[in-house]
């Protein structure tokens, strides 16, 4: 699924389109190790960031958006995103990315997306900016789709 494929959709419906940043339908569902929302996006704040999203009956997949923050002289941003506890996939990211999570079980219950970004930093510590919060991703969209 390409970013420019991830349209509006009402979020009460099974799954839905969670967008993340200034005045955004996502933002209610930062639970934990989120910063401010900016515009369009908002960064992880330290190296766990999770989003509580309202249970999608079955199955579902998920397409999130997001990129790591990449300092000078660093290649990328590795993430660990587990749903429900449980590990469902590993990446490293640079540039805007849709991650996509295939086959998700989350049943009635809420469904907790969490994402672990073992080599977060802040720009403070690698650009010797005044930014002391520790970056790991930014997450744009969540999209989820009962399948």
């Amino acid at each position: 699924m390409e970013v420019n494929q991830i349209k509006e959709r009402d979020v009460a419906a099974p799954g839905g389109v969670y967008r993340f940043g200034n005045g955004l339908n996502g933002n209610e569902y930062l639970t934990r190790g989120w910063g401010e929302p900016e515009k369009g996006f908002v960064w992880s704040e330290g190296k766990a960031g999770v989003v509580t999203l309202p249970g999608v009956p079955g199955r579902c997949s998920l397409a999130i958006s997001l990129w790591g923050y990449v300092p000078a002289g660093s290649p990328a941003q590795e993430v660990l995103i587990f749903v429900n506890g449980k590990l469902k996939t590993f990446r490293v990211v640079h540039e805007k990315t849709i991650i996509g999570i295939e086959d998700v079980s989350s049943g009635a219950e809420d469904m907790e997306i969490q994402f672990y970004i073992p080599q977060a930093v802040s720009p403070k510590q690698a650009e010797r900016t005044n930014d002391a919060r520790v970056l790991g991703v930014a997450l744009v969209a969540i999209v989820a789709e009962q399948i």
